[in-house]
């Protein structure tokens, strides 16, 4: 029952013959035939007007829940003085719409008991939401749970569509990916470094980027005399081969091994100086398969 005499006037039009937002919004729901409103708990004060409202046109009453609000780390309301908050603002930054929606459904809301899962599809969580479920505290946006929540997604997400939905991301880098198979190969390396995709331009640089500032024990590394030699073995066993996979490179670096003598980091280190401009980083089988023979060849003739 509702005390009419606690509700302050409710105007419908505005000075400039603009309607409230009350008046719009019942109106507005009531053309689209919405049957179920779900709105955050700040509005609940409002549900008396819309109401009386929808009793003074004459029209049903569509059903009505309010959820807690999404809360700061701090206990305060979510909201743009501290930071992102609207929907674009995430999927710009590279977040999973998938992710996204799996990450804010576990929001002041579970399973039930006996779930130990936080990954859901959307076809589950349609299946298994019920406002019953929902806990009537506010939840708190947990910025590092979104980013391992939208690692996984990437993860195991289609490499195809991966690679065609961070290409954007690799251009803002001024990275040419209209080799699409090797965009694919690039995507499909680095995708277990990634929280999120604007975060693909540094972790594939090593793939994009050949041209190399050595510091001094790097240039001296190159420079000696064993390390040439090894780069333009391997420079002639890349060179007779016509595609390049993890595996006949490993095979490469076994024959060198064998036919220099060479061993542990005076034989790995050259290589991947002349490769990636790097001291560490992925398996050089890797690296390689990713680069292909052409990139190859074009760094190592850099060094050689």
């Amino acid at each position: 029952m509702i005390q009419t005499n606690l509700i302050d006037d409710l105007f419908l039009i505005k000075s400039d013959g603009f309607p409230t937002y009350h008046f719009a919004n019942v109106v507005d729901d009531h053309l689209m035939e919405i049957s179920h409103v779900i709105r955050g708990e700040e509005w609940l004060t409002s549900v008396p007007k819309h109401i009386l409202l929808y009793n003074a046109f004459g029209w049903e009453v569509p059903q009505m829940a309010h959820v807690p609000l999404i809360l700061n780390k701090d206990k305060s309301k979510l909201s743009k003085r501290q930071g992102d908050v609207a929907t674009e603002d995430f999927l710009t930054k590279g977040y999973l719409k998938e992710a996204l929606i799996n990450y804010l459904a576990l929001l002041g809301w579970n399973p039930g008991e006996g779930e130990k899962r936080e990954i859901f599809s959307i076809d589950e969580l349609i299946k298994m939401f019920s406002l019953e479920n929902v806990n009537p505290a506010g939840a708190v946006f947990n910025l590092e749970k979104l980013n391992w929540m939208n690692s996984e997604y990437i993860k195991s997400y289609d490499i195809d569509e991966l690679a065609k939905i961070s290409i954007p991301y690799l251009n803002q880098k001024g990275y040419d990916t209209s080799n699409l198979d090797k965009t694919i190969r690039v995507v499909n390396a680095v995708k277990t470094y990634m929280n999120k995709l604007d975060e693909i331009g540094a972790a594939a640089k090593i793939y994009y980027n050949s041209s190399f500032e050595f510091n001094q024990s790097q240039k001296e590394i190159l420079s000696n005399g064993d390390s040439k030699k090894l780069l333009k073995i391997l420079f002639s066993k890349i060179e007779s081969l016509e595609i390049i996979s993890q595996e006949n490179f490993k095979g490469i670096i076994k024959d060198i091994q064998k036919e220099t003598g060479f061993k542990g980091q005076a034989l790995y280190q050259p290589i991947r100086l002349a490769l990636t401009g790097e001291d560490h980083g992925p398996e050089l089988g890797l690296i390689a398969y990713v680069l292909g023979k052409n990139d190859i060849l074009n760094r190592l003739n850099n060094i050689v």
